[in-house]
């Protein structure tokens, strides 16, 4: 049970997690 949920949870988190790290430093910058 815990495996599966683990496993939901990094099916969604996973991309999520890889998009912020893409896109908040583009954010950050000023201008």
């Amino acid at each position: 049970m815990e495996a599966l949920t683990r496993a939901s949870f990094w099916s969604w988190a996973a991309p999520l997690l890889m998009f912020v790290y893409i896109i908040s430093p583009l954010d950050l910058i000023p201008g």
